[in-house]
């Protein structure tokens, strides 16, 4: 009995061959597979077979019948026997010419591309005596020309604060090696091979703006062979390269990278290379959430160094043109910023006898600081300019801290008293008589010495001059009368004057006191109009500009 373990079969062409039955394969065929099955120990581990020595013919050829194909196919191709595909041919005497003969292609696919001996021929034909290290070229004083073609796939990432990006590419390459051609009648009409591209020479064309150490491309893949020695590479490649960021106008800026692609050895006398087109291929191009691109173009270009100013070198460099999406920087950076600011004017809203103004404004500056720490690894760490983004940080920082300094004035200017500061002239004349008539309120009124005088004496008596000393005066026959003489009611008028005198004196105080607070309100209302000026003001000034620089593109 014959016990299978298909599993670990190893497939031959598999997907390619047709289907082969016990019912093609002529008797002599199987009988030489069976004794070749039998006589080779080997084989049996190989294919994983436990067969015992009375298996018949017709026995191994039912169970030939039940193999898969690619594991019939293995078989055939250890017994190196050619396949006459002939349907109802039975031979009872193997036929030992069959195992003589040279082989021929086991199975053959469409234009003998696969699983033939014609690409196993050509193959070594090709690289027979091939040198790898020699230009393909008829005469040493000819250039290879390459054709280079870039394809972006994904724009990966932009490191701002190291000023590299990195994209995943397709360098796309094509040349002409006149080692590698072939008829392809002589070779079963094939006309095009994959090879390693290991096993042929190739331009050593490589990143020159590469900034992570690997310059060339790493991953070895085939190239396509085409008869008349035509050589297509399109190798993937993640390319790290350096780009200066400038971040003047950062989260709203435009960014222009370059990719330089050269030969690092051969010179344009030796190798000569061709831009496949003016632009690079952005067919499969993912779109990335953070930038656009506006524009995209390759150059080509001839360079002299200094090492060697008679050899011109060649490269290609392509430009892109990449425009950041902000709005992530505008609602996690930006609004953040501006709510702080417009905060900040609210300060001056509290009456400033609440004593909560400058809780207020310290705890505005407490947050925005904890915010600053938060957000700070967002911003590129550059000296070479400041960013937009970071310019409006420092002018809300620089709002918040003024609005302490002007609250403590305030505040003092609230409680200030005629017995610490006398109030000049021309601050009463503006902020109690002048600016409160701008601002649409009504202006502190004193009462009148009129007023003061009538609710004090409402008879004849007089009594005036409240800044020198206090007269009497009466009528002239009442100068004489003996009642004002009396003692006792000359008594009674001095302490009257006594007590007005007192009345206008505490009056004033409490005036010029009111005057204080007056004017600190005034402070107030004015401060409130000013800090909501300026935040709308200097925010448009910071990004205003520049967003009109970016609707014209």
């Amino acid at each position: 009995m014959l016990r299978l373990d298909l599993s670990a079969a190893p497939p031959f062409c598999y997907g390619f061959l047709p289907h082969l039955s016990g019912e093609k394969l002529s008797l002599n065929t199987i009988q030489v597979m069976l004794n070749f099955v039998k006589d080779n120990p080997q084989l049996l581990k190989e294919l994983n077979l436990d067969m015992e020595s009375d298996v018949d013919l017709e026995e191994f050829k039912t169970i030939l019948n039940r193999l898969p194909e690619h594991v019939k196919q293995h078989l055939l191709s250890k017994t190196s026997l050619d396949l006459p595909y002939t349907s109802n041919v039975h031979s009872d005497v193997p036929q030992r010419q069959d195992i003589l003969q040279p082989p021929m292609p086991l199975v053959q696919g469409p234009k003998g591309e696969c699983c033939s001996n014609d690409e196993t021929t050509l193959v070594k034909r090709l690289f027979t005596g091939y040198n790898k290290v020699v230009r393909p070229v008829n005469h040493f004083s000819e250039a290879v020309v390459v054709t280079v073609g870039l394809q972006l796939i994904q724009l990966i990432s932009v490191d701002e604060v190291n000023q590299i990006v990195t994209s995943n590419v397709r360098l796309r390459q094509q040349w002409v090696d006149v080692n590698l051609r072939w008829n392809p009648e002589d070779y079963g009409g094939i006309r095009k091979i994959r090879v390693p591209s290991s096993d042929i020479w190739k331009p050593d064309l490589v990143l020159y703006n590469n900034a992570d150490g690997d310059f060339a491309i790493i991953h070895e893949t085939k190239v396509l062979l085409e008869h008349t020695g035509k050589i297509i590479w399109n190798p993937p490649a993640i390319f790290k390269s350096y780009c200066e960021i400038v971040v003047l106008h950062f989260p709203f800026d435009l960014q222009n990278c370059t990719m330089k692609l050269g030969t690092w050895t051969y010179d344009g006398l030796l190798v000569v290379i061709n831009p496949e087109s003016d632009r690079p291929d952005l067919s499969n191009f993912m779109e990335s959430g953070e930038w656009v691109l506006k524009d995209y173009r390759g150059w080509k270009h001839w360079v002299y160094y200094t090492c060697c100013p008679d050899t011109p070198y060649l490269d290609i460099t392509y430009h892109f043109l990449m425009l950041r999406l902000p709005l992530y920087f505008i609602v996690n950076v930006i609004i953040p910023c501006m709510l702080f600011s417009f905060l900040t004017g609210l300060v001056f809203y509290l009456p400033t006898d609440s004593g909560e103004k400058m809780t207020l404004s310290i705890s505005v500056l407490l947050s925005l600081t904890v915010f600053l720490l938060v957000i700070v690894e967002l911003i590129p760490s550059t000296s070479s300019a400041v960013p937009l983004i970071g310019k409006y940080m420092l002018f809300t920082m620089v709002m918040v801290i003024a609005s302490i300094i002007i609250t403590v004035i305030v505040i003092n200017t609230h409680h200030r008293s005629p017995s610490t500061h006398t109030m000049p002239g021309w601050i009463r004349k503006v902020f109690i008589e002048t600016i409160p008539n701008m601002m649409f309120f009504s202006t502190m009124k004193r009462p009148s010495q009129e007023i003061r005088q009538k609710r004090l004496f409402p008879t004849d008596m007089d009594i005036s001059d409240i800044s020198g000393e206090a007269k009497l005066q009466l009528p002239l026959p009442l100068l004489h009368s003996p009642i004002v003489k009396n003692p006792d009611v000359r008594s009674a008028i001095e302490g009257v004057k006594y007590i007005a005198e007192t009345m206008k004196s505490d009056e004033e105080f409490n005036n010029a006191a009111e005057e204080w607070k007056f004017v600190a309100m005034v402070l107030d209302h004015i401060l409130l109009c000013v800090f909501m000026a300026v935040c709308i003001i200097g925010t448009l000034a910071v990004f205003a500009g520049r967003l009109i620089e970016l609707n014209t593109l």
